[in-house]
């Protein structure tokens, strides 16, 4: 019994640790990204896509999987959200 209890103060040490590593490399005001609905068809279906990597970074965009509307690529789901929400969108 004694074993589960220390493992169990390990593993909830562990996971703060993590958080407060988390929260200090996020700048410290993580805060989940949120999409508005489609600006073409008014779904709320949009998803974000990583589409590979370009001189080391990671590409990004967001698409509507109603009516394939879709963002530019960018680097971070921050930037591609944005583009979104303000309606910067094409038609595949």
């Amino acid at each position: 019994m004694s074993d589960t209890i220390l493992y169990a103060a390990l593993a909830g040490a562990a996971a703060g640790v993590f958080y407060y590593m988390f929260k200090k490399a996020s700048g410290g005001d993580y805060k989940p990204i949120e999409l508005k609905n489609c600006p073409l068809c008014g779904q709320k279906t949009a998803k974000f896509v990583t589409m590979g990597t370009f001189k080391h970074d990671t590409l990004n965009k967001v698409v509507c999987t109603n009516c394939g509307a879709t963002t530019d690529d960018f680097t971070s789901y921050k930037k591609a959200a944005e583009a979104w929400n303000k309606g910067e969108v094409k038609k595949k």
